[in-house]
């Protein structure tokens, strides 16, 4: 017997930060804008986690589809800087 795969979307974090109030431009300093990516970095990453986890409750094959996803962050700030960020979360 085939199971047809679930499919799950996975939020883009950063999307679902800004939509809620969270404003890039409040942020002055480098350090506090390396801090945002830094909290949008957890935040994917959580989203992640937990749709991995809940796929993998349903016992069926499963797809998961992020919007965007953890890289996306890397595209926005320079290499050593998103270098040094995953060092940060890592430790």
């Amino acid at each position: 017997m085939i199971f047809p795969a679930r499919s799950y979307t996975v939020p883009e974090a950063a999307t679902l930060l800004f939509s809620n109030g969270a404003s890039f431009t409040d942020l002055e300093s480098e350090e506090e804008q390396l801090q945002f990516q830094q909290w949008i970095m957890r935040t994917q990453v959580h989203l992640e986690d937990t749709f991995g986890g809940l796929a993998g409750l349903s016992g069926k094959p499963c797809v998961l589809l992020c919007d965007r996803g953890l890289m996306d962050g890397s595209a926005y700030i320079a290499d050593d800087t998103w270098r040094d960020l995953l060092e940060r979360e890592v430790q």
